[in-house]
């Protein structure tokens, strides 16, 4: 009897164990920030019923949280954030930047999210008054920042122009103003900094008075940095003009050389209207979820050497601006490596799908250097002033299925030195029109970029392999072709062009598609430079022996 109490002791005591251990792992210490409360202070517990009154007295309370492995979420109330989610997040961009989780290694998650989806919103400018009258419409005011140029992730590939490089910003009745390089450029709805009498000059509608507007200044640079930490989730939230460099991004997750960011998740979250690259990652097993990545002026998302990513049911949109020139679109463009609404490098094992990358002023999406296992399915990648899908220099495979790929400024679809790519069952509609001060050899519907390449970037070898099109419609109208190759040699020496002629034969496997066309000989290869020779369905078919079983058809039907 005497040991059968003991054993059920030893039960009891191991099950207290395993129910203490279990509420240590489940415990999660919540607090609730509300700048607009009456009774809000940094000074209060951060319950609901005593709020936080900013994002940074919340994080004040984090290290020795993160050091005992607890969980902590931060609720954040109806409001505009005019803070940097770091500590040392002044109004002034020479703050130190110190990242607030970097402390202790652990797996403690933090979440940050909106008490209601895209009422939390985190602001990297402040509001502006005191504007003084300098002629008809246009007002100035006192400009303490001497930015110049900003630096670039891709800084040293070329040298971009003054308006590519430049990160003001300035938001009139939350509607962004153009920048121009000049005075004498002010028209309505632009503004210009004069760094040297440092003065910031704003043209408006010259009807209206200045004292009704809503003026907004960007003046923080990154908004939300994690420096080698992962075990993050952002819900809810607005990221919204940042002034960031170019260099950093509004949103950043990044990791150090030997450390590691993992279990980054980032769910109905909008990064809009920032100066430069709105998100920036660089951790595994990331998750972008209902994310709206819209208008900022670089880039939209750039994320490099990261192991298991997610992408699903997001929009990428209105992103690189400032890679126009002029700003409106007009001919001369100011395109660097990393210009595209989501540039991915160095990726293994990612899922894109039920994606929107529509009406960006560059390429839509782009997997640039040595991706692997790449899924790309059920997208609207659509006007984009560039290229639409850019697949480069990767060893793949790539599974790209089920997307409408329409209307693209450039090239709908690029494969450039690119292995192992199942293009199946995509709808690909190239009709925007013939831009041929851009490049003359492409506007098509599918381009064949470079066939080899020593790439020093990466230090690899790549070419063009593998390459199977099967069940795809795939129209050209408004005079473009439907395909279309980069030069297939770079000499003109016969035997160097017979060669890659034949690797690129070699490399197509293409059956039981559907090509519409308007014209005759829609189907194009560039043997060398300066050579081009244009090709109909028969003759097509005959030197690619492909294309037994597909159809060719007019517009107006088979």
């Amino acid at each position: 009897m005497m040991r059968l109490i003991v054993i059920c002791m030893m039960l009891i005591g191991w099950f207290s164990q395993i129910h203490h251990l279990n509420s240590q792992i489940s415990h999660e210490v919540v607090f609730y920030v509300n700048p607009t409360a009456p009774y809000a202070d940094d000074a209060n517990d951060g319950t609901y019923q005593n709020p936080l009154k900013t994002i940074q007295g919340a994080f004040d309370r984090l290290v020795p949280l993160r050091q005992a492995g607890v969980d902590v979420r931060i609720i954040l109330a109806d409001g505009i954030y005019r803070e940097a989610l770091f500590n040392g997040g002044e109004s002034n961009l020479t703050a130190p930047i110190r990242p607030f989780w970097m402390i202790a290694e652990t797996t403690a998650q933090i979440t940050i999210e909106a008490e209601r989806i895209g009422g939390a919103i985190i602001s990297g400018a402040d509001v502006w008054t005191d504007w003084q009258p300098h002629g008809q419409g246009i007002y100035t005011h006192h400009w303490q920042y001497d930015w110049g140029v900003a630096g670039r992730y891709d800084q040293g590939e070329y040298t971009p122009s003054e308006y590519a490089s430049r990160r003001e910003l300035v938001i009139l009745n939350h509607q962004r103003l153009t920048p121009v390089t000049s005075y004498e450029a002010l028209t309505p709805n632009t503004f210009w900094v004069d760094e040297a009498s440092d003065r910031l000059f704003i043209h408006i509608d010259p009807t209206v008075d200045i004292q009704q507007q809503f003026i907004e200044v960007g003046v923080r640079d990154q908004l939300l940095y994690g420096w080698n930490r992962g075990h993050f989730v952002l819900r809810g939230l607005v990221f919204q003009h940042s002034v960031d460099s170019g260099a950093h991004a509004a949103v950043a997750f990044q990791v150090g050389e030997g450390k590691t960011c993992e279990h980054v998740v980032l769910e109905d979250v909008t990064i809009r209207q920032n100066a430069q690259v709105g998100l920036y990652l660089n951790c595994h097993h990331t998750t972008l979820r209902r994310v709206q990545i819209i208008d900022n002026g670089f880039a939209g998302v750039i994320g490099t050497n990261m192991h298991t990513l997610l992408v699903e049911d997001s929009l990428f949109s209105g992103n690189g601006w400032r890679a126009w020139r002029d700003g409106r679109g007009q001919l001369g463009v100011d395109f660097g490596w990393s210009n595209a609404a989501m540039k991915l490098l160095f990726i293994e094992n990612a899922l894109i799908r039920n994606n929107q990358f529509t009406d960006n002023w560059i390429d839509g999406l782009w997997f640039d250097t040595d991706n692997r296992h790449i899924t790309i399915e059920n997208n609207l990648i659509a006007r984009n002033r560039w290229n639409g899908l850019f697949l480069e220099a990767s060893y793949g495979p790539f599974i790209v299925r089920h997307n409408r790929i329409l209307s693209n400024g450039l090239n709908d679809v690029v494969l450039s030195v690119v292995q192992d790519v199942l293009f199946e069952s995509n709808e690909v509609i190239s009709d925007a029109p013939i831009n041929s001060l851009i490049y003359d050899t492409q506007n098509v519907a599918l381009f064949f970029g470079e066939f080899r390449r020593d790439d020093a970037f990466s230090g690899l070898m790549f070419t063009l392999g593998d390459i199977t099109l099967r069940n795809n419609t795939i129209v050209a109208t408004n005079g473009r072709s439907l395909t279309a190759s980069d030069w297939l040699s770079f000499t003109a020496d016969d035997a160097n062009v017979y060669a890659d002629y034949r690797h690129f034969i070699d490399a197509l496997t293409s059956n039981m598609n559907v090509w519409v066309s308007d014209t005759v000989n829609p189907f194009r290869l560039t043997m060398n430079v300066g050579y081009s020779q244009q090709f109909d369905f028969d003759q097509w078919r005959m030197i690619t022996r492909q294309d037994g079983q597909s159809q060719f058809c007019q517009p107006d039907g088979c």
